[in-house]
Protein backbone atom coordinates (compact mmCIF):
# COMPACT_ATOMS: atom_id res chain seq x y z
CA UNK A 1 0.00 0.00 0.00
CA UNK A 2 1.39 3.63 -1.16
CA UNK A 3 0.78 6.19 1.66
CA UNK A 4 1.71 10.21 1.77
CA UNK A 5 4.47 10.69 4.10
CA UNK A 6 6.76 14.03 4.81
CA UNK A 7 10.27 13.89 4.81
CA UNK A 8 13.34 16.05 5.98
CA UNK A 9 15.42 17.09 3.63
CA UNK A 10 18.59 19.09 2.85
CA UNK A 11 18.92 21.69 0.39
CA UNK A 12 21.24 20.10 -3.06
CA UNK A 13 22.16 21.66 -6.20
CA UNK A 14 20.22 20.53 -8.42
CA UNK A 15 17.94 17.94 -5.31
CA UNK A 16 17.19 17.16 -2.37
CA UNK A 17 19.21 15.39 -0.34
CA UNK A 18 19.31 13.14 3.11
CA UNK A 19 19.68 14.57 6.54
CA UNK A 20 22.13 12.03 7.44
CA UNK A 21 22.54 8.12 5.95
CA UNK A 22 22.27 7.63 2.56
CA UNK A 23 20.07 5.74 0.21
CA UNK A 24 22.77 2.57 -1.47
CA UNK A 25 25.59 4.98 -0.28
CA UNK A 26 24.42 7.96 -1.49
CA UNK A 27 22.65 11.47 0.42
CA UNK A 28 21.26 12.18 -3.25
CA UNK A 29 17.20 11.63 -3.48
CA UNK A 30 16.61 11.27 -7.28
CA UNK A 31 13.25 12.30 -9.13
CA UNK A 32 10.74 10.20 -10.39
CA UNK A 33 12.04 7.06 -9.03
CA UNK A 34 10.80 4.68 -6.58
CA UNK A 35 14.16 4.42 -3.65
CA UNK A 36 14.65 1.38 -1.75
CA UNK A 37 16.14 1.31 2.03
CA UNK A 38 19.15 -0.21 2.88
CA UNK A 39 17.16 -3.11 5.45
CA UNK A 40 19.87 -3.89 8.30
CA UNK A 41 19.75 -4.41 11.66
CA UNK A 42 20.97 -1.45 13.52
CA UNK A 43 20.57 0.51 16.77
CA UNK A 44 20.37 4.19 16.37
CA UNK A 45 21.96 7.16 18.94
CA UNK A 46 19.81 5.54 22.09
CA UNK A 47 22.15 3.00 22.23
CA UNK A 48 19.43 0.43 23.16
CA UNK A 49 16.81 -1.56 21.32
CA UNK A 50 17.80 -2.95 17.63
CA UNK A 51 15.70 -2.84 14.93
CA UNK A 52 15.57 -2.96 11.02
CA UNK A 53 16.65 0.24 9.22
CA UNK A 54 14.48 1.82 6.77
CA UNK A 55 14.24 5.35 4.83
CA UNK A 56 12.77 7.85 8.20
CA UNK A 57 9.89 9.65 7.45
CA UNK A 58 6.37 11.20 9.29
CA UNK A 59 2.86 10.73 8.61
CA UNK A 60 2.17 13.99 9.52
CA UNK A 61 3.20 17.69 8.09
CA UNK A 62 3.55 19.03 11.96
CA UNK A 63 4.87 16.64 13.40
CA UNK A 64 7.75 16.64 10.85
CA UNK A 65 7.82 20.22 11.26
CA UNK A 66 8.35 19.88 14.75
CA UNK A 67 11.16 17.63 14.21
CA UNK A 68 13.02 19.74 11.95
CA UNK A 69 13.06 22.55 14.55
CA UNK A 70 15.41 20.35 16.16
CA UNK A 71 17.99 20.83 13.88
CA UNK A 72 20.49 23.81 13.19
CA UNK A 73 20.67 25.27 9.72
CA UNK A 74 24.12 25.73 8.83
CA UNK A 75 25.04 28.54 6.49
CA UNK A 76 24.22 27.57 2.64
CA UNK A 77 22.19 24.86 3.80
CA UNK A 78 18.29 24.60 4.07
CA UNK A 79 16.44 22.33 5.77
CA UNK A 80 12.46 21.48 4.52
CA UNK A 81 9.73 19.40 5.24
CA UNK A 82 8.66 17.86 1.54
CA UNK A 83 6.09 15.34 0.67
CA UNK A 84 6.23 12.20 -1.19
CA UNK A 85 5.50 8.54 -0.94
CA UNK A 86 5.99 5.39 1.01
CA UNK A 87 5.63 1.52 1.31
CA UNK A 88 5.67 -0.66 3.81
CA UNK A 89 5.58 1.52 6.90
CA UNK A 90 6.52 0.71 9.98
CA UNK A 91 6.75 3.02 13.27
CA UNK A 92 10.81 3.61 14.94
CA UNK A 93 10.48 1.66 18.30
CA UNK A 94 12.81 4.26 19.33
CA UNK A 95 10.91 7.06 18.42
CA UNK A 96 6.72 7.45 18.20
CA UNK A 97 6.74 9.94 15.72
CA UNK A 98 9.32 8.92 13.14
CA UNK A 99 8.70 6.14 10.66
CA UNK A 100 10.43 3.53 8.30
CA UNK A 101 9.69 2.87 4.87
CA UNK A 102 10.96 0.21 2.58
CA UNK A 103 10.40 2.73 -0.52
CA UNK A 104 9.66 6.39 -1.04
CA UNK A 105 9.05 8.13 -3.74
CA UNK A 106 9.26 11.96 -4.39
CA UNK A 107 7.42 13.19 -7.35
CA UNK A 108 7.54 16.77 -7.47
CA UNK A 109 11.13 18.41 -8.67
CA UNK A 110 12.76 21.40 -6.82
Amino acid sequence: MTEVVYKIVVDGKYCWKTLFYGIKRSRFLPFEKWLKADKKMVKDGSGGQEYLSGIHCFKDFDVAINYLSKFRTTTGTGKRVIECFAKHLRQKPTNKDVYLADEIFISSQK
